[in-house]
């Protein structure tokens, strides 16, 4: 149980970097952050301007989500939902649009796109591992608690 227990927190840890990172990016290249995905024609068809300021709010909520015990589960399905999001947004870019660019900023934008798609679906495996991981550990302290 204790090795479930290190390695959801390194689960967290690693997801908490690479969010963190994702974010403090988007806030200060923020102007980046919002016209790279205004370049696509599909987007500027259906553009809905609120989204720009949204996905940071969310992040940064699952960001905190994923620090507290409380909110863990929370948080982890936020961050599974965001990165099936962008996974999705890497797929359509890499083999749709056939667009290059990247609006990630820092060093992901340094990554090929698929190498980022590869990325993405990292992280989806291991949001899911840590979902399944602490929903066995939740139903294990229920039964024995």
């Amino acid at each position: 149980m204790k090795n479930i227990a290190v390695f959801i927190n390194l689960i967290i840890f690693l997801l908490l970097i690479v969010l963190s990172y994702a974010v403090l990016i988007k806030m200060l290249d923020f102007q980046r952050w919002v016209e790279v995905p205004n370049s696509l024609d599909f987007v500027n068809v259906h553009r809905l301007y609120w989204i720009d300021y949204f996905i940071p709010i969310v992040e940064s909520i699952t960001l905190v989500a994923l620090i507290f015990e409380f909110s863990l589960k929370l948080g982890a399905y936020l961050y599974f939902f965001l990165m099936c999001i962008y996974t999705c947004y890497v797929y359509y870019k890499l083999y749709v649009s056939l667009d290059g660019d990247c609006s990630c900023g820092g060093i992901f934008s340094q990554l090929t796109m698929t190498h980022h798609l590869w990325l993405n679906l990292s992280l989806v495996f291991l949001s899911a591992i840590l979902i399944i991981l602490n929903y066995k550990v939740s139903n294990k302290a229920l039964k024995n608690g």
